[in-house]
């Protein structure tokens, strides 16, 4: 009778071991799927992004090509005199692909982000209409364009890459339009020429 009890005893034990591999098994195969499935998320995202940035841009550069003469107003720091319905128009198609743009940041690459970062900041430097719908409508937008804007509180991760920008001080742009640079002297406006 003993010996028919060691030996269902080791029969338990063997199918509990036989049970606890295949958990393991199923559990690593079901863990995979999880990580591919986040992996395939993620691009899909970045691709949506990627498009939607693209679709936005695109309308953009059309309204450049229709209206060739608004350019200097995004690109030159002119001012329309009286008004300028293309020119606002426009401005408010930019500001709407980069309030998208800055929407998406954290699913860019670096080198990406750091490219719509200058761009932004460059807009923003060399654009009055563009300025003056922001003073005007930046309510309009979202969180992350108004803080890169300086409309919001800016987070520690915009801060940080204004320091670094901008040689360890942090500042918002709405500042910075009103602050020479070392190339253009003081009494400037912070503007050249």
């Amino acid at each position: 009778m003993q010996t028919a009890v060691v030996i269902a005893s080791a029969q338990a034990e063997t199918t509990l071991q036989q049970a606890a591999h295949w958990a393991e098994i199923v559990t690593a195969l079901m863990s995979f799927v999880v990580i591919v499935t986040v992996v395939l998320l993620a691009r899909q995202v970045r691709q949506q992004a990627l498009d939607g940035r693209t679709n936005l841009i695109t309308t953009v550069g059309g309204a450049f090509i229709d209206h060739p003469e608004t350019r200097k107003y995004f690109y030159k720091g002119a001012t329309p005199t009286g008004e300028d319905d293309e020119a606002q128009a426009i401005a408010v198609s930019l500001a709407g692909a980069m309030d998208y743009t800055a929407a998406h940041f954290d699913h860019m690459p670096s080198h990406t982000r750091e490219a719509w970062r200058a761009y932004f900041d460059f807009i923003y430097e060399n654009s009055p209409v563009f300025v003056e719908h922001l003073e005007e409508h930046h309510s309009w937008y979202g969180s992350r364009f108004q803080e890169y804007f300086g409309y919001r509180e800016a987070t520690p991760y915009v801060r940080a890459w204004r320091r670094v920008r901008l040689g360890g001080t942090y500042k918002c742009p709405k500042l910075l339009r009103n602050e020479p640079t070392a190339s253009q002297g003081p009494g400037s406006g912070g503007r050249p020429g």
